[in-house]
């Protein structure tokens, strides 16, 4: 079946079959700081990434990022949907000037695998059904 007539069936199948949607990642929320003075760092880019998607922005002046809901639609008919793969925020990558950049694990409660020795993992607390990750540390790049 081609990638065409694949499309054409999903988008009939929504049509007539209609679709629900539902949110699989919360707001997600969280602090950028130096990991030596712990002061804010402002300007740092900030990417979410799910399991199909990813998303941009960047720290303000207090090094505060907010990452809004995440919405996937879905065929109402039966399918066999393995949720645990698109719920949550699969992980942060962060990158600021002057700083190495840093990776995060996700708010998922089902992670794929281990997270790598480099990978922080930061604790998620729910506020009022937003993720707020504790600070994320970025350390300095050294200069040789």
């Amino acid at each position: 079946m081609g990638k065409t007539t694949l499309l054409a069936s999903l988008s009939a199948v929504c049509l007539l079959g209609g679709c629900t949607v539902h949110r699989i990642c919360p707001p997600v929320q969280g602090t950028v700081v130096d990991a030596v003075t712990g002061q804010a760092v402002e300007g740092a880019k900030v990417k979410i990434m799910y399991w199909e998607s990813e998303r941009s922005t960047s720290t303000d002046c207090h090094g505060q990022f907010t990452f809004g809901a995440k919405y996937k639609a879905f065929p109402l008919f039966p399918l066999n949907l393995n949720l645990s793969r698109v719920m949550g925020c699969q992980g942060l990558r962060v990158e600021a000037p002057g700083y190495e950049p840093a990776e995060t694990s996700g708010t998922s409660p089902v992670y794929p695998r281990k997270p790598p020795p480099d990978i922080f993992v930061p604790k998620w607390t729910d506020r009022d059904g937003r993720m707020v990750a504790e600070p994320i540390p970025l350390k300095r790049k050294s200069n040789m």
